[in-house]
Parts: C-alpha cells; sequence; structure tokens
C-alpha cells in the first residue's frame, strides 16, 4: 500500500473552508483539493495519504484519502512567492476522513513508530507500506472515519468528471 504524508501549518496558510470540508466528509462526501507535494517523483495515482497538521496543537494527522492526479507544477501556494513567479509541485486530494482533531497525535506517532519522520520540511514524502497500513486499518475500524476504498481506476473517472479543483493549498 503505497502512501504520502502531506503537511500543514496553519501559521503558513489559512484554510479558509476547513469547516465546510470536515462537514462535507464527516456526512459521506469526498472534498477535493490541490496540495504541494514536494519534490517526491514517484506519487501515483490512487496512492494513500494522511495530512499532518505542523507548527500548532494539536499536532498529529487530521485526514486521508487518495491522491488524484500524478504531480503538476502549479503557481506556489504562497501569494509571495507565486507573485515572483514561483511554482510549486502539486497534486490534486480526495479526503475521505477529516477532523479538526488529529486522528492520530504526534506523540502517538512518535511512539507507535518512532523510526519514521513524522514532521517532514515539505509535503509529499513517503510513509512506509507497513505503517500506513496500520494506519488504515485504525482509520477504517472507526465508524465515523471508515470510507469505501477506491481504486486508481474509480479515481480517475472520478476526477474527470468533477470540476476542476479550484481551493489551493
Amino acid at each position: 500500500m503505497r502512501a504520502c504524508l502531506y503537511t500543514w501549518n496553519p501559521n503558513n496558510w489559512d484554510w479558509a473552508d476547513l469547516s465546510d470540508a470536515i462537514y462535507r466528509v464527516n456526512n459521506g462526501n469526498p472534498y477535493d483539493i490541490r496540495w504541494s507535494c514536494g519534490n517526491n517523483t514517484r506519487i501515483e495515482v490512487g496512492d494513500l495519504f494522511f495530512l499532518m497538521r505542523v507548527g500548532v496543537v494539536p499536532k498529529g494527522i487530521i485526514g486521508c484519502g487518495y491522491i488524484e492526479t500524478q504531480r503538476y507544477e502549479h503557481p506556489h501556494w504562497n501569494v509571495e512567492r507565486a507573485q515572483r513567479g514561483d511554482k510549486a509541485w502539486r497534486t490534486d486530494l480526495s479526503f475521505r476522513a477529516l477532523s479538526e482533531t488529529p486522528l492520530f497525535s504526534l506523540e502517538y506517532l512518535k511512539s507507535k513508530f518512532p523510526t519514521h519522520r513524522w514532521t517532514p520540511q515539505s509535503s509529499g514524502t513517503s510513509i512506509p507500506d507497513s505503517i500506513a497500513a496500520k494506519l488504515l486499518k485504525i482509520v477504517q475500524a472507526n465508524p465515523s472515519t471508515s470510507f469505501a476504498p477506491s481504486t486508481p481506476e474509480d479515481l480517475r473517472i472520478y476526477a474527470e468528471g468533477r470540476p476542476k479543483t479550484t481551493t489551493v493549498k
């Protein structure tokens, strides 16, 4: 099970529609967003992702879902850098679980999986398959966060049929 760790620091980017996103996901609707993926060149459509909130407490994984697109260049998420013409690598993400409070606290992750780096400098770092499988199993065991698995083909069809992602990070 291929998986990547994406990061979000509320000090650096205001997720204006986070409450709406959580509401939508918790009512069985996917939430799609464009997100920076760092320099990871091995990201594939259908890979699982986990989103780690960093920079402010409570720190930890607040969401997960599937990667909908190959990576592509897009104007940088930082407005000042975008105005200078800087670009960042992005992927489109489809959240299937999302919460204001961490699904997995940073402390829990560090104690259960101490060899993995949970606070990388950028998004898109790989999570070992064995760790990703254990995290997904826990998410799926919780009735409030469980979601139906998607195949890469399901995601491709879904991504092609929906309006282009307008929310960006």
